[in-house]
């Protein structure tokens, strides 16, 4: 396609007001008169393109007040706009408009450069061919057979040095990582064996900056309460450490670790833990309940269902036409469920085995449904980086030991990795694992009602904009044809060329929800001991 029109910085104010005056008077705005001309010129500079707009838009709204031909709802509609323009050149749909402009003129000119190549590519070709054509055809033997091509070696893939990929950010440290030891844009760092050893310290970096590691989240009365269960060493200690806390205390974890705690004595002292041979019916109720499910269960907002229950991600994602019908539903022995807001659904899952050996299969399935529920909660909030603010989280219990999985999506990239593993210790003497347990199960609570916190926050976000500028939630959500990552099923129809209302709404947005998860942040941490060294390290508490 021709570009053919002109710059802006070189027309008349003749040839723009010629623009102008075919908007009618139902459509005037500053916006609309902005981009027809965006349609009629090409724009050179974005400083520059302002000055102009500002000058033809003036000249152009003062010939309308001043004109003894337009009735008096024009003048006083002209009057109301030349007020305004000045502001929404100084917009930023307005910089959208200007850069999509000289964007557009930047992808012509490489078309016309590639188009040009291949033609210079052609004419060679056709004159090679002429050439070799007129030459004397009797040099050739015509009785010697050509060797048949062997197929070209591929190339080995160069080892990632650490060297170098030190030097990288922590951006393209992930893209190298992906590129060498991931699977079509996914990275699995459960998988120790598939990265070499020296990467350790840069993984455990890389999981650090993008918040990949489970954090302790504490008030002050649990931390404290914690620590001295820690330095117990018999059922007795135990005991006596929790005896006097308030089981009816409400806002904290306390009755929690105090029915933890007791439970424990009374399995400490029949000697149940030491006899591992049971099926997953003894461990929920003898074990899981009063240790595990109980704190969940107790959360307002949210209920939990156990054994052989089907998530609700799976029939939500076939409602909305992005899984196939036939693909089946996902059996689970343990939900844990928003109830607050409509749609949420599944907010954390787990699966457990009598067995110390790690059930390959529910791997799978428990690492497939993490992605899906990044699916579901991303096509239900209708804003493209809110996988930026989220993950999906898996529990896995293999007789005592629970091992916590999260999935998340970062620059296109998903990622599946170990956030804790921990154990309940069987034996009465190890306080300190058995305060160590607990103290994951409170924070792995407390993160996963965070998550779903943030998810209510866009929303209301999403909302609250659509309400201000009366725009409908439009987006929709596509479904690819590919299975092979997370990021690649999640899209919405975009191009250079959408219009500047919705690539506006999307910064808007982006801004509004960047400032309400700040505040949530510091909502949120403010409840909690904090988790600095150097804080604790010189805490006279300690």
């Amino acid at each position: 396609m021709i570009n053919n029109k002109r710059l802006l910085n070189e027309a008349s104010y003749d040839d723009i007001a010629k623009v102008l005056n075919l908007c009618l008077f139902k459509e005037w705005s500053n916006m609309n008169l902005i981009e027809s001309l965006s349609h009629s010129f090409n724009f050179h500079d974005e400083e520059k393109t302002k000055e102009i707009l500002l000058q033809g838009l003036t000249e152009f709204w003062d010939s309308k007040c001043n004109s003894n031909k337009n009735s008096v709802k024009a003048v006083t509609k002209a009057t109301q706009l030349a007020t305004k323009t000045f502001e929404v050149i100084n917009s930023r749909p307005v910089r959208i408009i200007i850069n999509n402009n000289i964007a557009e003129q930047r992808r012509h000119i490489q078309k016309q450069q590639r188009a040009s190549v291949r033609d210079n590519v052609l004419d060679q070709g056709y004159r090679d061919a002429e050439n070799s054509l007129a030459n004397d055809t009797n040099t050739v033997d015509r009785t010697k057979v050509p060797e048949e091509h062997k197929t070209p070696r591929h190339k080995k893939r160069k080892a990632l040095h650490k060297k170098e990929f030190k030097t990288l950010s922590r951006t393209e440290q992930l893209k190298q990582l992906t590129e060498f030891y991931g699977i079509k844009g996914v990275l699995d760092l459960t998988r120790k064996v598939s990265i070499p050893k020296k990467f350790a310290s840069n993984i455990k970096a890389l999981k650090k900056t993008y918040g990949l590691n489970l954090q302790y989240l504490l008030k002050k009365e649990e931390h404290d309460l914690l620590k001295k269960i820690s330095q117990c060493r018999n059922k007795e200690s135990l005991y006596a450490a929790i005896k006097d806390i308030n089981p009816f205390t409400k806002g904290s974890a306390l009755p929690y670790i105090k029915q933890a705690v007791q439970k424990l004595c009374y399995l400490y002292n029949d000697g149940l833990l030491k006899n591992h041979d049971h099926n997953e019916d003894w461990f929920r109720i003898m074990v899981y309940g009063d240790l595990f499910d109980y704190i969940f269960a107790s959360e307002e907002g949210y209920i939990t269902k156990r054994s052989e229950c089907h998530s609700r991600i799976i029939k939500s994602l076939k409602m909305l036409g992005l899984i196939k019908e036939d693909e089946p539903n996902v059996k689970l022995d343990f939900i844990f469920c928003n109830t607050s807001v409509t749609g949420i659904n599944d907010s954390l899952i787990c699966e457990d085995k009598p067995t110390e050996n790690k059930s390959t299969k529910d791997i799978k399935k428990t690492q497939k449904l993490r992605e899906r529920s990044l699916i579901y909660w991303r096509s239900i909030l209708h804003y493209s980086n809110a996988l930026e603010y989220l993950s999906s989280t898996s529990c896995r219990f293999n007789k005592l030991n629970l091992s916590i999985t999260t999935t998340k999506i970062i620059n296109n990239i998903t990622v599946h990795t170990i956030l804790k593993e921990v154990s309940i210790p069987a034996s009465e003497r190890s306080g300190g694992a058995i305060a160590d347990f607990i103290s994951v199960v409170i924070s792995l609570m407390r993160t996963i009602v965070k998550n779903i916190d943030t998810i209510e926050t866009i929303l209301q976000v999403i909302h609250e904009d659509n309400l201000n500028f009366m725009a409908p939630n439009d987006s929709y959500i596509y479904d690819s044809d590919s299975d092979s990552s997370t990021y690649s099923t999640i899209s919405t129809s975009s191009n250079p060329g959408e219009n500047w209302q919705a690539t506006e709404r999307e910064e808007r947005i982006k801004e509004r929800v960047n400032e309400a998860i700040s505040m949530l942040n510091e909502q949120h941490q403010s409840q909690y001991v904090s988790t600095d060294w150097e804080n604790n390290a010189f805490n006279n508490n300690n």
